[in-house]
């Protein structure tokens, strides 16, 4: 096989409870997480000694801190491969903005080349490398509708949620995941159960109710620095979306609204000029619906055949 071509998809948290801090520096979470279509296209060729790590975006970086690098060496030392790659990274989620895009390009990375290289993994045995990857990296390789247990690597998948969309806004402000989870820990210890709620939500079919039971417990963390957050779900409540919450750390704000039309009509609104004013740093606005899987495989190229696509740059 000459390459893959792989669709690594964002993820949204419709909850996230922090149930406290692990020995090992980590947060035990629960946390209602769903997989939706926005996505990057990581293309995974063979290459040289060593992996090469491209990308379209400048705020990918090319070096070893790249999850995608961490991911393929992660998954060359779990099998002694003695391999190289060329992973190229069209990035169309937005960096840094509690979505998963590093964690989804991670995924992808770890399905594509045990494919590519021909290691044969099962999913359950990418799960564990990939959690040593990033906390998020074990749901970006399942996806679908699933809770999210332990420091993020414990899956229960969850019937798959339909007949809802997302307006996804995104505000132009840097949030460090770090950063909000020390401020969090400085906190009075609170204890939430949205994902309980949510949960069993799903399991009903109860769309209102887990509109009602979307919650964030890093919430008030990042939108007290933040007042834009708070800005966005009030417009997007307004707007007619049945419930509103922050993405992991944030920035990004999702709302939960029944239908397409819906959904398009709300990103009109605040796409357009006057709305969009309200926001100082200005915002990114997506329609999604839900996706099945976290990653999927766009193409499959056999040696010797095609040539590399346009937008790769370095």
């Amino acid at each position: 096989m000459g390459h893959i071509l792989l669709a690594a998809r964002a993820k949204v948290n419709l909850t996230l409870d922090i149930l406290g801090r692990r020995p090992d520096g980590y947060h035990e979470i629960e946390s209602l997480m769903q997989s939706v279509d926005l996505a990057d296209t990581v293309r995974i060729s063979h290459g040289g000694p060593g992996i090469e790590i491209l990308s379209d975006s400048p705020d990918v970086p090319a070096d070893s801190t790249n999850l995608a690098a961490k991911a393929a060496l992660a998954l060359a030392t779990s099998c002694g491969a003695r391999l190289g790659a060329r992973i190229q990274i069209r990035k169309r989620i937005p960096v840094a903005a509690g979505l998963a895009g590093g964690s989804a390009d991670a995924a992808a990375t770890l399905l594509g080349l045990n494919e590519l290289w021909g290691l044969g993994l099962t999913t359950g045995q990418l799960v564990e490398i990939g959690a040593r990857v990033g906390a998020d990296v074990p749901f970006c390789l399942t996806g679908g509708t699933a809770v999210a247990r332990g420091k993020g690597e414990l899956i229960e998948q969850l019937p798959p949620l339909e007949g809802v969309w997302f307006v996804i806004v995104v505000p132009r402000i840097k949030v460090s995941t770090a950063d909000v989870y020390r401020q969090f820990d400085d906190l009075p210890t609170t204890r939430r159960s949205s994902t309980a709620r949510a949960t069993d939500s799903i399991w009903a079919g109860d769309i209102e109710g887990l509109a009602k039971a979307l919650g964030n417990s890093l919430e008030a963390v990042t939108a007290r620095r933040n007042p834009e957050i708070a800005r966005i779900k009030e417009i997007l409540l307004a707007r007619g979306a049945l419930g509103s919450v922050m993405s992991g750390s944030g920035p990004a704000v999702v709302g939960l609204v029944r239908s397409r039309d819906s959904a398009l009509r709300i990103c009109k609104e605040i796409s357009s000029s006057q709305i969009a004013g309200a926001f100082a740093t200005g915002a990114r606005v997506f329609v999604c619906s839900t996706a099945t899987a976290g990653v999927r495989v766009e193409e499959r190229e056999c040696a010797g055949r095609g040539e590399e696509l346009a937008w790769w740059v370095r």
